[in-house]
């Protein structure tokens, strides 16, 4: 019977990595579809990043005009001012400048 007896114990641990080996196989797959589905949070927060950098990008550059026109508008205003000025004494605008 130590002949049985070490059958069997052979034939559980058999069974026991055959069950081991689906197991892991199972795990391999599962980490497989985690990594993937943090790849795509990655790539859809980069894409978020991107559209964010874009929109910072152009409120800058609409402020930078905005700045532009309003110095413009001053010094038209400054030199309309000067003009108005000018006429109002009899005098030249070049002789005011």
């Amino acid at each position: 019977w130590p002949c049985a007896a070490g059958m069997v114990y052979l034939i559980r641990q058999k069974t026991g990595r055959q069950e081991e080996a689906k197991m892991n196989s199972r795990k391999r797959s599962g980490s497989g579809i985690f990594l993937m589905e943090m790849i795509m949070v990655c790539g859809f927060f980069l894409l978020c990043a991107a559209v964010c950098i874009q929109v910072f990008m152009r409120s800058d550059a609409m402020s930078r005009l905005a700045r532009e026109k309003n110095q413009a508008v001053l010094a038209a205003e400054s030199l309309a001012e000067t003009w108005k000025a000018a006429f109002r004494r009899g005098n030249s605008i070049y002789a005011v400048l």
